[in-house]
């Protein structure tokens, strides 16, 4: 996924800053012409990635289904480093995600 580390990514600032003064951290990727993301509040995942000197990062997700169907799903590990083992919480990093919908046209992102 690309990285956005001042919480600006192709469509504009994502969100304001959280309540210390620094931007989201942004990772976020084209699907078909529209966007999907995530933004994180972690000083540990802003320093690693910031060091890396990277435009992209490796980042997996655990999504749960029911019957065929995408009931939820977390961020299981960015560059490494594990968030969630399935369900349980290993590094509390506050986060949201979403889609840019752009061009009218509606993408899917899991």
């Amino acid at each position: 996924m690309n990285i956005a580390l001042d919480g600006k990514a192709p469509w504009g600032q994502v969100a304001p800053e959280w309540d210390d003064g620094t931007p989201p951290l942004v990772l976020y990727r084209n699907v078909s012409g529209s966007y999907c993301y995530t933004a994180f509040r972690s000083q540990e995942l802003r320093e690693r990635l910031a060091q890396k000197r990277s435009n992209t990062v490796s980042v997996e997700y655990n999504v749960f289904s029911d019957f065929g169907r995408t009931r939820s799903y977390n961020v299981r590990s960015v560059d490494g480093v594990l968030l969630h083992d399935g369900e349980r919480v290993v590094r509390d990093a506050e986060r949201f995600s979403g889609e840019m919908l752009m061009d009218n046209f509606s993408s899917h992102c899991w």
